[in-house]
């Protein structure tokens, strides 16, 4: 299970920053739950969806085990307040651990679920 949060920052009309930080909760072994940084980059298609790349570190946690990551992630609108109101989106996000692309059996690589945008 994880959480994320952070902003939502325009870059221009179409491209918005979003920095963030969260926690992936191990539910088998709590012990190996991490805390993670990233930033992201997205193209945005009328407030109605994006696609977009991400640079960051993870598992602050474990001092041993901290890996710069770089991924992509994709979302679209479920939800709308209105022009200028709240959004929810339905998210997917992948990335890799820089410092083992020769291991990739891992359980943090893929991530799916709900974005809650506050205006």
């Amino acid at each position: 299970i994880g959480f994320k949060f952070g902003v939502d920052l325009k870059a221009s009309d179409t491209w918005r920053i979003a920095p963030g930080a969260g926690i992936a909760i191990n539910t088998k072994h709590s012990g190996n739950s991490s805390l993670f940084a990233e930033v992201e980059f997205n193209r945005w298609f009328d407030r109605k969806g994006f696609i977009g790349f991400n640079a960051g570190v993870w598992d602050f946690t474990h001092g041993d085990m901290v890996a710069p990551t770089a991924g992509i992630q994709f979302g679209t609108r479920l939800w709308s307040a209105g022009a200028n109101g709240h959004e929810m989106h339905f998210v997917g996000s992948g990335r890799l651990f820089l410092n083992k692309l020769d291991d990739i059996a891992n359980n943090y690589q893929f991530w799916g679920g709900l974005r809650f945008i506050i205006r």
